[in-house]
């Protein structure tokens, strides 16, 4: 396969187009490694895109069995010195399918690694992981591998500035005074464990209706950094509707900065969103018809649902989970 190497420095609009681990895969590379506090140096993979890009509601808006699709690594430098030279390496289902090395990372700014593969229908899970030898020294090592679901759901983040430097400056800290283990250092970081805690909650919902749990598994697809009370960009609320012009993700969720005020991300406590937010699964959730999915305790009853795909109203001896994009 072929495989590219990008550069690119840091814009006002930042927009990622982003992986999340998933829980529950076919197969995926291991992690056993643990930074160093003291490092100034930290390669943060902050998420893997899948490309083409389709609108939800297009007449084709996902890849065909013979499609070429690009999945990108964003590599980030969170550190305070050049990352220098690193290994990297790709999987697909756990199984190492390309490898190179990359270029030094300068501070703050961000490197794109390309990896293109033919398009295969079912679940597959598509792995990057840099330094997986382990040669570099880093504050984090915890984020330098990423793993998605090929058909995963796209989840889209927009998050006002700062939010989004609230969560740069302290959430390493956070980590390290709680014992957290992913080591996060980034806002993507953050968002990476919300979205492998609700794969986990979708994996380990087993009930005699529900014996494989909740197939459905979530990648982080798109994050927009946007200027301080810039949300919502196309009316709506901030955080439902951050910009409803974007249909090419099933999930949406706004981050507005009145939040910071609330104290809603304490980083003095272990129990705070600041941790993992269930709140915003549930809220995300509904996008799935799912009015409250906490407990994700599907026991075979009635749901209060009305929607054509689905059936009618109510939906009897199961829960209906429609999706706007079908599984390939």
């Amino acid at each position: 396969m072929r495989r590219y190497v990008r550069t690119s420095g840091i814009l006002l609009l930042l927009v990622l187009l982003c992986g999340a681990v998933q829980a529950g895969g076919t197969g995926s590379p291991a992690n056993p490694y643990r930074g160093d506090a003291a490092s100034a140096l930290d390669i943060d993979v902050t998420c893997i895109a899948q490309s083409p890009r389709y609108d939800f509601d297009a007449a084709k808006n996902v890849p065909a069995a013979g499609d070429v699709v690009n999945f990108t690594a964003h590599v980030r430098n969170r550190g305070t010195a050049p990352t220098g030279a690193f290994s990297y390496s790709w999987y697909l289902d756990g199984a190492p399918v390309g490898s190179g090395t990359a270029p030094s990372v300068p501070v703050g700014k961000e490197m794109i690694i390309d990896y293109f593969w033919t398009w295969e229908d079912g679940d597959h899970d598509v792995s990057f992981f840099a330094d997986p030898e382990n040669s570099v020294s880093e504050k984090s090592e915890q984020n330098n591998l990423r793993t998605i679901r090929t058909t995963g759901l796209r989840v889209g983040f927009w998050i006002e500035g700062s939010v989004a430097r609230y969560f740069e400056e302290n959430q390493y800290a956070y980590t390290r005074k709680y014992g957290i283990a992913d080591e996060a250092n980034s806002w993507e970081d953050w968002a990476q464990r919300q979205v492998a805690l609700a794969n986990r909650l979708f994996a380990e919902a087993r009930y005699p209706s529900t014996p494989d749990g909740v197939l459905d598994r979530w990648r982080i697809d798109q994050v927009i950094v946007v200027a301080d009370n810039a949300l919502p960009l196309n009316g709506g609320l901030p955080t439902n509707h951050p910009d409803t012009r974007d249909r090419t993700v099933d999930l949406m969720w706004g981050f507005e900065k009145p939040i910071l005020s609330t104290g809603f991300y304490n980083q003095n406590d272990q129990n705070s969103a600041f941790y993992q937010e269930p709140s915003l699964i549930h809220e995300m959730l509904h996008a799935r018809y799912l009015v409250d999915t906490y407990a994700l305790d599907v026991t075979g009853g009635q749901t209060g649902l009305l929607d054509g795909k689905c059936g009618s109203f109510p939906t009897p001896t199961r829960w209906c989970m429609p999706t706007a994009r079908p599984r390939p």
